[in-house]
């Protein structure tokens, strides 16, 4: 990667850091997802009454299971990242007495802890970034890769759960997406048993943070159909790459044993999904929360899968199967919405998708752009075409931002509480609040994007900390570069035995932090305490996102 490519990323993040932190949590997902670093690092267990009532977690997601604690729907993937900076805020919170007069307690709830867990979303969604640049930069032009990124990043709501809504899986999500794309890129077709067991750590990484992630290992699936070797050898592939990933998923299996007394319990995906009923136009065209509504950016990236597939087949091909799956999967859930959500939430996770396929349609148009123009009479026709097409570039560029520009003046609508996002807002209204938008767009645009969320002292004495972590970044992202393009095979594969051992050790310690509390546990509070169950919480989720799916149908 350039250096000046690299140093606009490194600017963009500390940019996030210092102006739109935000340091609390959101109810009840958030709240659900951190509950299990906080309790598993400070209590020990896995019981999360405590904590959810400390946190105000909304009453109907706090009910009993059958083991008698208090059950948690979402997966345990998003602690497992956020772990390094949550100890990173524990260790702060402990030494705030000898940098402030008045020190919040290092109880997990103080304002450090989520201000640190906003710095870590922060971390993985600007490194994702960096690694689909560097899988599109061998596909196309690096300017159009930075173009589509800059694009996709402030154009879709990407940027929304980026800095303002951290504390939800999305940003996490695309990251281990991104990482298993990268590793699987730079070691297609010649790919070691060593860099198998890392894919497949990986790929069980992705299936932690978000379940319905493992379909990504179509990838690699597709991979073996088209380039298979010896039978021989590919069921030892297969075995090696389903062993790692089972491996990595055993801290999710540990969790659910621990609150549902089963190692099998996708309870999160059971509680949501409803094959009864099928959203799919309304999930992407409907003014609420519609994919291409609150995005029409990514119409354009529509027929860049097509640019993708001529380019890469097996890649272009396994992206598209990849999105068809997950559209449609995601189509049939109860809250298709997305519940309280900027945007369509749930395709957050797959903006790697979108920046590959807009890079190749901006690559396209550089192409056709900077051909050479033809000389001659008998090519003055020829030649004026090619004129032509010296202007489609800067207007097509013109017609990117202009669609990215709606999906921010929703941005702004939405920062300055101008729309409750957890209902539907009539199309007129809606209308109007663009307008509105518009018409205020640079007094708004200023309070939004320079006044900080946090006090300027605060900012202040954290600056140390960010710019560690900026540097951190840099070098991460140097060493990733370096593991898998242009080292010698046998440097290439130190490292990836390093990184195996890494994170192999890093998923074992969970486990253990797991096992000590599957095998010595508090005794269960919840018990006596909580008398709703799961089915209870079942049918309350159908129930609310019945009656907000009919307001919906009585106000369009």
């Amino acid at each position: 990667m350039k250096s000046k490519s690299l140093l606009i990323l490194l600017l963009l993040y500390s940019y996030l850091l210092f102006f739109q932190i935000h340091p609390s949590l959101i109810n009840p997902d958030g709240i659900g997802y951190y509950a299990y670093v906080r309790s598993l690092f400070l209590d020990r267990d896995l019981d999360f009454l405590n904590e959810f009532k400390a946190l105000d977690m909304l009453p109907p997601f706090i009910y009993r299971t059958s083991t008698g604690l208090v059950g948690n729907q979402y997966p345990i993937g998003s602690s497992i990242l956020w772990a390094p900076f949550f100890l990173t805020g524990h260790l702060y919170t402990r030494l705030s007495p000898y940098l402030y007069s008045s020190s919040p307690n290092a109880d997990g709830y103080s304002v450090f802890y989520f201000i640190f867990i906003a710095v870590g979303t922060s971390f993985y969604g600007i490194l994702g970034l960096f690694l689909v640049y560097e899988v599109g930069k061998h596909l196309f032009s690096p300017k159009a890769v930075l173009s589509a990124i800059l694009l996709i990043t402030f154009g879709t709501p990407f940027f929304y759960y980026l800095v303002i809504q951290p504390t939800l899986a999305h940003i996490n999500s695309f990251f281990t997406l991104s990482l298993f794309l990268y590793v699987w890129f730079f070691t297609r077709n010649q790919r070691t048993l060593g860099q198998w067991m890392l894919l497949g750590l990986l790929a069980g990484l992705m299936g932690l943070v978000r379940t319905q992630n493992l379909l990504f290992i179509l990838l690699p699936i597709l991979e073996l159909a088209v380039y298979s070797p010896a039978l021989s050898s590919l069921r030892l592939q297969v075995t090696v790459f389903l062993s790692s990933l089972l491996f990595a998923m055993i801290p999710q299996m540990l969790a659910w044993k621990i609150l549902y007394g089963t190692l099998f319990s996708p309870i999160h995906g059971t509680m949501n999904v409803s094959f009864q009923d099928w959203h799919l136009w309304e999930l992407l065209f409907s003014s609420f929360h519609g994919l291409f509504f609150y995005s029409p950016l990514l119409l354009v990236t529509v027929p860049g899968f097509y640019i993708l597939i001529k380019r890469d087949f097996l890649l272009g091909t396994a992206l598209g199967v990849f999105l068809l799956l997950q559209t449609f999967l995601n189509s049939w859930t109860l809250y298709w919405w997305g519940g309280y959500a900027f945007g369509s939430r749930f395709f957050v996770d797959y903006t790697f998708l979108f920046v590959l396929s807009l890079a190749g349609v901006i690559h396209q148009l550089e192409g056709k752009s900077n051909r050479p123009i033809a000389a001659g009479k008998e090519l003055q026709t020829e030649s004026s075409r090619q004129r032509l097409m010296s202007y489609l570039l800067p207007a097509t560029y013109g017609l990117l931002i202009l669609l990215g520009l709606w999906n921010f003046l929703l941005l702004i609508q939405t920062l300055l509480q101008r729309q409750d996002l957890n209902h539907y807002i009539p199309l007129p209204v809606l209308l109007q609040g663009q307008l509105w938008a518009l018409k205020n767009f640079i007094p708004s645009f200023i309070q939004i994007l320079f006044l900080p969320k946090l006090r300027g002292y605060v900012l202040l004495r954290l600056a140390p900390v960010f710019l560690m972590i900026t540097f951190i970044l840099g070098i991460t992202g140097r060493l990733l570069r370096h593991v898998y393009q242009h080292p010698p095979m046998a440097q290439g594969e130190r490292r990836t035995r390093a990184i195996n051992i890494f994170l192999i050790c890093y998923l074992l310690s969970f486990i253990i932090v797991l096992y000590f509390a599957y095998v010595n546990p508090n005794p269960p509070t919840s018990k006596t305490e909580i008398s709703e169950t799961v089915e209870d919480f079942k049918a309350f989720l159908q129930l609310q996102s019945k009656t907000i799916y009919e307001e919906y149908l009585r106000n369009r």
